[in-house]
């Protein structure tokens, strides 16, 4: 609009590609939501325009920058040549000046912005874009906890995966009756092989294998908190059977471990509604030297105790290699005592045999017996070579990892009805030249004893 006293300029012609131009033909409100938040995070457009400016015959008064500073609300089109309300364009209802036409009256701008300001219109709109803001910070901030929480999900799942896998390959050795690392000059680690082996059909396992730093196969701890907290969970279970049955029996067995300490395995036998009848190993009890039924009492009846099954327990077994014969009497009133129904019967798990073993073998001969039995079995167990021969010529062979409760049961059934066989079986391999020296020196060794008239097996 010009005049003599007052001319501005408008010019249409030229274009500044501001997002101006779309919002005077489109409503905000179209625009979806992704293209609502790139037009609030560009922010206003504050293109210079040289082109707007109010001349009288005195003085020209062009547009400066600054006003958008000065005016926090205030944003132009370099191709309208006009100043609009940023809130009012976004958020406004009613198609004021501010929002659609646009304002080119440098004369009076300073009061027209004022007015504006205190409009109800602006201040509605500078409210509306104020919460557009803070709902989209929420969103980022929500949509941020959501991505951490799925990473986060993401990463216990896998974890979980494979302490899944370390449980189970742990499981499996221990059902085998393997140990998690063989001390011999090979130094073979069992639980590491396992676990190896079964990453190579599982992807997550393999990567973490790879990539973690904290949780690794090489750290012992990391095994040790395995099988205690296997432990833990089975007692737990069994603590939940055990409050649930309304009656158990209670089985003691004598062994000796590998430092030659006599340990006693306490078993609770009992009936569950989804198991039906039960047998849980509980743990291994001291025995002191002296095998005395006050001490031997005195462990059971603290484990019982913990336990809380006093009164459910309506029977007990012992063998004589818990304690002997004639201190069996003192232990079943020891017992009593406490547990008023429990009354001594005998298990079928204990054999005669082992009694009669552990009784004579004070005896020098007996002695050297059975410790021939055992070297026996581990002479044809430890090599596949022997062991193949030996079921050529048998057709039978030793149980690769028979238990410590059986072991001179089982191989004194496979002699005695193989003696004859066996002899021939180590007479073949001392002379024969295919054998290497510590095969024929081994093989000699056992011949005079399943000779010798005086033991008969």
């Amino acid at each position: 609009m010009t005049s003599s006293k007052e001319e501005i300029s408008l010019s249409s012609s030229d274009e500044c590609g501001c997002i101006l131009e779309q919002l005077i033909l489109r409503k905000f409100d179209l625009f979806n939501y992704d293209e609502k938040l790139e037009i609030i995070n560009n922010g206003k457009p504050t293109p210079p325009l040289p082109n707007l400016y109010y001349q009288t015959k005195k003085f020209t008064r062009h547009f400066h920058e600054s006003h958008y500073s000065a005016t926090p609300w205030l944003c132009g089109c370099k191709k309208t040549n006009r100043l609009y309300c940023w809130p009012c364009v976004l958020f406004a209802d009613d198609n004021n000046v501010w929002s659609k036409k646009g304002v080119n009256d440098l004369n009076d701008i300073s009061n027209l912005s004022k007015i504006h300001s205190l409009s109800k219109t602006h201040i509605n709109s500078a409210i509306c874009l104020v919460k557009f803001r803070n709902v989209n910070i929420d969103m980022i901030l929500k949509k941020t906890s959501r991505e951490e929480s799925r990473k986060s999900n993401e990463t216990i799942k896998n974890n979980r995966h494979v302490i899944d896998r370390f449980i189970d390959a742990t499981c499996y050795l221990v059902e085998q009756d393997l140990n998690f690392e063989e001390k011999t000059s090979f130094e073979i680690k069992n639980f590491n092989e396992l676990v190896n082996m079964l990453s190579n059909t599982d992807p997550i396992l393999k990567h973490h294998l790879n990539h973690s730093t904290v949780f690794t196969l090489a750290c012992n701890n990391i095994q040790n908190d395995l099988i205690e907290s296997i432990a833990e969970s089975l007692n737990n279970e069994i603590r939940r059977e055990v409050m649930e049955t309304p009656f158990l029996s209670i089985i003691l067995g004598g062994y000796v471990d590998v430092s030659n300490k006599t340990i006693c395995s306490v078993i609770f036998r009992y009936v569950t509604s989804e198991n039906g009848i039960c047998e849980r190993f509980i743990k291994f009890l001291e025995i002191n030297k002296d095998r005395t039924e006050i001490s031997i009492a005195n462990n059971l009846l603290t484990l019982v105790n913990q336990f809380q099954c006093t009164n459910k327990v309506v029977a007990h077994s012992f063998d004589g290699a818990v304690i002997s014969v004639e201190k069996r009497g003192s232990l079943q009133r020891l017992i009593n005592s406490t547990c008023k129904e429990a009354i001594y019967v005998p298990y079928h798990a204990h054999h005669l045999n082992f009694i009669i073993i552990q009784s004579l073998s004070n005896i020098k001969e007996v002695k050297q017996f059975f410790e021939t039995l055992i070297s026996v079995h581990n002479f044809f167990t430890k090599s596949p070579k022997r062991s193949t021969m030996l079921e050529l010529m048998t057709k039978r062979t030793f149980p690769t990892a028979p238990t410590s409760t059986n072991i001179i049961n089982t191989i004194v059934d496979l002699i005695m009805h193989l003696k004859e066989e066996l002899i021939e079986v180590f007479k073949r391999m001392d002379n024969s030249e295919e054998w290497d020296l510590d095969t024929c020196s081994l093989a000699r060794d056992p011949i005079p004893i399943f000779v010798d008239s005086n033991i008969e097996v």
